[in-house]
């Protein structure tokens, strides 16, 4: 009878695997991806763009973290790179921008509208710390459209030297029944100069 069962269990743990495997929410950090750090002001933190929704025509979304910010003093030249944990701002004080790539689902050749909501999120410490700001874009997507989400300022009023961990959230919805959404998070240390 075990040997019997062997085929079933085989073809049933493939499929739980294929699931995984093409499941629609995928999320990690890139090495070599970059943001900005001080452009077009001192404060800001650019991620660029982190979320594309139009993936396998809008039924999965990626999500792409840089691992990695080029700064830039206040006249906009070039100063070098720093790793997510060693960015510096001014009394370590800093705003959050981020661009979304959303749409709806596609079919028969054609995008169909679908509400997208995306929340952007500044905690605390860890991800469950207490939440410091937050920005939801919420509306009806067809074809692909890029968004900016910029937060309101975070003030840590750091004295120089001194840094502080902080925890990006995504969070995506797409409200089409698929398995395409999801959140995750990204610690940051920002120190004052």
């Amino acid at each position: 009878m075990k040997y019997k069962m062997l085929p079933l269990l085989t073809i049933l743990f493939l499929v739980m695997t294929i699931g995984t495997a093409i499941a629609g929410w995928d999320c990690q950090f890139e090495g070599g991806k970059k943001g900005t750090v001080g452009k077009p002001n001192n404060l800001t933190i650019d991620f660029g763009t982190i979320l594309w929704a139009d993936k396998s025509n809008g039924e999965s979304t990626y999500v792409g973290l840089p691992s990695e910010f080029d700064h830039y003093d206040i006249a906009g030249r070039y100063k070098g790179t720093w790793q997510k944990n060693q960015i510096v701002t001014p009394s370590g004080n800093f705003i959050i921008k981020v661009k979304v790539k959303l749409a709806g689902n596609k079919s028969w050749g054609f995008w169909h509208s679908k509400k997208n909501e995306v929340t952007i999120e500044v905690r605390d410490g860890d991800g469950a710390g207490p939440i410091l700001k937050q920005k939801v874009w919420s509306g009806r997507v067809g074809s692909p459209s890029t968004k900016t989400i910029t937060l309101d300022q975070v003030t840590a009023n750091l004295q120089p030297g001194n840094k502080k961990m902080y925890t990006i959230i995504i969070r995506f919805h797409k409200y089409d029944g698929k398995s395409n959404e999801g959140w995750c998070g990204m610690p940051i240390w920002v120190m004052a100069n």
